[in-house]
């Protein structure tokens, strides 16, 4: 009797360790291998916006303050001026030379735009499908764990049954059933520590640069750059200011996951990465909505 009861109860642990598996899991694909790096060091800002640039000068008077500001974060401030001199004025070629100047900044920042929220959205896809990849590890772990501990109910019971048939003393059926219940215990447990985690890196993080206002490496075009941290929402704050907000309000992370989220990298777990996925998809959204100020622009300089 003890070597059946020893036997299955060897059975028992084996399956329990046929369903472990390391806890941490290396990625050999570089986080960001494709997703910014063109854009690295070749979008260094090569002009600079102060507050004395946001003021309306004399000769803009009248003017729309979202077309003078998109004209600003453009670097078309000098050519919208131009622009508007003509006003009242027989157009020559000098006008139309401005009017395509305008024209092919708008051009050039709207591809910027692209090129950024086409990079914050590659890394988006990679933190869901690296997220959704945890989770399917978690599933099928926790479906072998628990496989694993029907057997073992079941196994106590034959145990159990085949002690009463052959009249076995109840010492034995006690084994039985407290060999039985602790593997069941030592599995349930298991399942709630089922929580998978990948260390990954990504030393250019444009959430820590949103964060701290820093573009020294160049990710964010200089237009894009300028109008995300100067142009006001409709209640006045900065698209910046805005995000952070809603980031801090409504992504409530603990400490320790917060930095690992606006730091170089670190482990995560399913739940962080999709918190990742979030605040990229937040920031690339508010980024694509400078398009829409763009075609504003495109209309001013046309209907002149």
């Amino acid at each position: 009797m003890f070597r059946l009861i020893s036997g299955v109860l060897i059975l028992q642990l084996l399956l329990s360790g046929c369903v472990s598996g390391p806890r941490l899991i290396e990625s050999d694909v570089p986080f960001q291998e494709e997703c910014l790096e063109i854009l690295i060091d070749d979008n260094k800002t090569d002009y600079e916006l102060n507050d004395k640039d946001a003021e309306m000068p004399d000769w803009a008077e009248g003017l729309d303050e979202g077309i003078f500001r998109m004209a600003l974060v453009i670097n078309g401030k000098e050519d919208l001026q131009t622009l508007l001199s003509f006003e009242g004025k027989e157009k020559d070629q000098e006008f139309d030379r401005t009017v395509q100047r305008l024209l092919n900044k708008v051009n050039v920042t709207s591809l910027e735009v692209s090129a950024i929220a086409g990079g914050l959205d590659c890394e988006e896809e990679k933190a869901e499908q690296l997220g959704q990849f945890l989770e399917k590890k978690e599933r099928r772990r926790e479906r072998n764990l628990t496989v694993a501990s029907i057997i073992t109910g079941a196994s106590s019971s034959i145990i159990m049954g085949t002690i009463l048939l052959a009249s076995g003393s109840d010492t034995w059926l006690e084994v039985a059933g407290i060999t039985g219940g602790l593997v069941e215990v030592y599995l349930g447990l298991k399942i709630l520590s089922l929580e998978k985690r990948v260390k990954i890196e990504h030393p250019v993080n444009v959430l820590k640069m949103i964060e701290e206002e820093d573009n020294s490496q160049g990710v964010f075009p200089a237009s894009v750059w300028h109008y995300f941290q100067t142009t006001p929402t409709q209640d006045g704050e900065a698209f910046r200011d805005k995000l952070l907000y809603r980031w801090q309000e409504y992504n409530d992370l603990p400490e320790d996951e917060f930095e690992v989220l606006f730091g170089l990298g670190g482990e995560y777990n399913a739940e962080m990465l999709q918190s990742r996925a979030d605040l990229l998809d937040q920031l690339g959204a508010q980024i694509t909505l400078m398009k829409q100020d763009l075609l504003k622009f495109n209309r001013f300089v046309l209907n002149r």
